[in-house]
């Protein structure tokens, strides 16, 4: 048996999201020529948030290198972003939210969503004295969201319609990018709220400011979005399916493997490490992000809970994005 000696090298998007989306997908298969060989994959991931946690413990602990993937990650700062790329053909499989995802397949775009599947674990969070006038005191308050179009973006929009606010004319929502650029978002007065997940509180609050909670959707505030939400996912095209199924199996095999030793208490240190490593923060920081999303990933994707969220991102449009040619469970 070969030995694999397994490298993540990081790369970060550069193509323009029009040019990618004007490009090609893969044309010929990635699996290598027998069971023994290796294969190669570039791998689309958000930096610095814990949706990469799973690939990064992949390659921590040796998952990767067990299945013989040669994994070559790309950074996006953003759900649309990751999604041009994957559509262009810089990646084959790549970190995939909601809105972008959905709203893809609904204009025809070839793509497949795989496991594993992050559960829904959004919050809307501002500073004390905001926070203490509740969703009805974000009116006419900017909202910063990683980009517009996202699927925090979408979340909120839910959240703000089902607390009786126009999120078309009661609130404005701003791109600040990632948790890096959120805190300076505040301080220099661009934002007065923002969406994000335990990682960006944490992020938040890892840089002085005093992040609160409006609404959190792990705790019920979201009402039943919070119960089916998909927060994100994995993507791939129908090219790498049908051409590379070797490719596939192995990298659904390496991520049940990962998420399974990321729920498994026995590995917390370890885990909470990685997570440090991944966020860029100090594992005291990060120990409340582990807490809250040990078992957010699971590895398969029901047809109900699909059409749910088909229905809340495209509304009329839901069955453009059809269960059975749009999700692939690896099974």
């Amino acid at each position: 048996m070969m030995h694999l000696q397994n490298r993540i090298r990081k790369i970060a998007v550069v193509a323009s999201a029009g040019l990618l989306l004007s490009a090609c997908g893969t044309a010929q298969s990635l699996d290598p020529a027998d069971e023994e060989g290796i294969a190669q994959l570039s791998l689309g991931t958000f930096p610095n948030t814990s949706l990469s946690l799973p690939v990064a413990v992949a390659e921590k602990a040796g998952f990767f290198e067990a299945v013989k993937l040669d994994v070559t990650t790309v950074s996006g700062k953003s759900g649309p972003e990751l999604t041009a790329a994957l559509i262009g053909g810089t990646t084959q499989i790549a970190g995939g939210a909601p809105e972008s995802t959905f709203s893809a397949l609904r204009d025809g775009q070839n793509l497949v969503v795989i496991p594993p599947v992050a559960a829904l674990n959004y919050m809307i969070m501002a500073k004390a004295d905001v926070a203490s006038g509740g969703v009805g005191g974000l009116k006419g308050k900017r909202i910063g969201v990683p980009a517009r179009g996202s699927a925090a973006e979408a979340f909120a929009r839910t959240v703000l319609s089902d607390n009786g606010l126009d999120p078309e004319t009661d609130v404005t929502f701003v791109a600040v990018g990632g948790s890096a650029t959120v805190v300076p978002a505040y301080a220099q007065g661009q934002i007065d709220a923002s969406v994000g997940s335990p990682s960006t509180m944490a992020a938040l609050r890892g840089q002085g400011f005093d992040a609160t909670a409006m609404i959190d959707a792990a705790d019920g505030g979201a009402g039943d979005l919070g119960e089916y939400g998909f927060g994100g996912f994995f993507t791939t095209t129908t090219d790498v399916v049908e051409k590379s199924p070797m490719v596939l199996h192995r990298f659904c095999e390496a991520m049940r493997s990962s998420t399974a030793y990321i729920a498994d208490p026995v590995n917390r240190d370890s885990v909470i490490t990685t997570l440090s490593e991944v966020m860029k923060l100090p594992e005291a920081s990060v120990v409340p992000i582990y807490e809250a999303e040990r078992t957010l990933w699971t590895n398969n994707i029901s047809e109900e809970r699909w059409n749910k969220n088909a229905e809340w991102v495209l509304g009329p449009d839901a069955a453009k994005a059809p269960f059975r040619t749009s999700a692939n469970s690896c099974s």
